[in-house]
């Protein structure tokens, strides 16, 4: 009814069970001493320490170390082929962030990061490998024209002006202008 609030989510945990015989002598009849354990919270921190080990911690893109296992995988891997390979590289943030601050050049980082992954295909992954530089991996199959219109598009994504709010709330609204150099490669089927 009214003031009444909506039902809670549905809460998983994590539980370790352990049992033994009440009497070992006897495993047949004997009855079986059953316990449980809320290892909830030790199974969420291992998760929040591999996300933290696996992904880029300004833009949540997974980081160098987590593309570089994704690239192996996807050369020998046999569920999704590696079709090619974008190196993405800011052409103009070191000018954003000098003039505008860290804080700005985040914020330009987070968005590029958003576009790059929109613009992408479901199955493609983009990840943040350096400062200013990200690697697109493409899935197979893909022809060379299907990368460089992809590429095109990528390009026009990221020329859209990026608003970045001033430091306090009566400063105006400043617009930073990117663009990035992008290397291809195709790899061989």
């Amino acid at each position: 009814g009214p003031g009444s609030s909506p039902p809670a989510a549905p809460h998983r945990i994590w539980v370790s069970a352990r049992w033994s015989y009440l009497d070992p002598a006897d495993p047949q009849r004997s009855s079986v001493l059953v316990s449980f354990t809320d290892i909830t919270e030790q199974h969420n921190a291992h998760q929040r320490l591999i996300y933290q080990a696996t992904h880029d911690l300004v833009t949540g893109l997974p980081n160098r170390a987590r593309m570089v296992a994704l690239i192996s995988d996807g050369i020998t891997g046999d569920e999704r082929r590696l079709g090619a390979a974008l190196f993405i590289d800011m052409d103009k943030f070191k000018i954003v962030n000098d003039a505008l601050g860290h804080h700005a050049g985040d914020t330009v980082l987070q968005i590029a990061a958003q576009r790059l992954s929109r613009t992408l295909r479901p199955d493609d992954v983009v990840g943040r490998v350096g400062g200013d530089e990200f690697v697109a991996l493409l899935t197979a199959p893909i022809e060379r024209a299907e990368v460089d219109d992809l590429v095109n598009q990528l390009h026009a994504a990221l020329a859209e002006p990026i608003p970045i709010a001033g430091e306090s709330s009566r400063a105006k609204t400043v617009y930073a202008h990117i663009s990035a150099s992008i290397g291809i490669v195709m790899v061989a089927s």
